[in-house]
């Protein structure tokens, strides 16, 4: 079986969806998250509030939120950056997405887009949070160690921590997403 080259991020200058699941009204939630890295590739946390209406309280999470109606998943990551940090990342990038179900936590068919932005020391002494309990810097073995981490999250902070051993050869500039016409697989772009 041939090797099948990576699909990877997309530039900030793009200003489609953000991925390559499809839209549409099957998805009962529409989530994005930023992999906020510094680097020596630390990632900036959030501890969730323990409010018994959030899905799982007082966990450590990547930040993000909701994709709103009228706006793309990018859009929403820009303004959930705003909204619980003040912060305006120099560059996003798309880094990949994921569907899922999760009944044991009364979570139906989400999609969630995750970017990747670069922070610095400096960035992060101005940011001011607004939601969650608390922010921390975590390398991946910290993560991997913590009890109390968003699922859906760890397996992406893993993907990225690693994509150097997982993606053997990574493409130099992928394709945007945005250039999949909705009836074609990944497979149909990259094989």
């Amino acid at each position: 079986m041939e090797d099948e080259p990576a699909i990877s991020g997309q530039s900030d200058e793009a200003d489609g969806d953000g991925g390559l699941l499809p839209g549409g009204p099957g998805w009962l939630l529409r989530d994005v998250a930023v992999l906020l890295v510094t680097a020596d590739r630390r990632y900036l946390m959030q501890l969730r509030d323990d409010l018994p209406w959030l899905r799982v309280p007082s966990h450590w999470a990547l930040f993000g939120g909701r994709v709103e109606d009228s706006e793309t998943p990018r859009q929403a990551a820009l303004r959930e950056l705003m909204e619980e940090l003040e912060f305006q990342p120099g560059k996003l990038d798309w880094f990949t997405e994921t569907g899922f179900i999760m009944p044991q936590l009364d979570v139906g068919a989400s999609r969630k887009v995750f970017f990747e932005a670069r922070i610095t020391a400096e960035d992060i002494a101005r940011m001011v949070l607004h939601e969650g309990a608390a922010m921390r810097l975590f390398t991946l073995q910290e993560l991997l160690s913590e009890p109390r981490i968003v699922p859906w999250d760890i397996g992406v902070v893993i993907l990225h921590a690693r994509q150097d051993q997982i993606f053997r050869n990574p493409a130099p500039n992928p394709a945007s997403p945005n250039d999949f016409t909705g009836n074609e697989t990944a497979s149909d772009r990259i094989g």
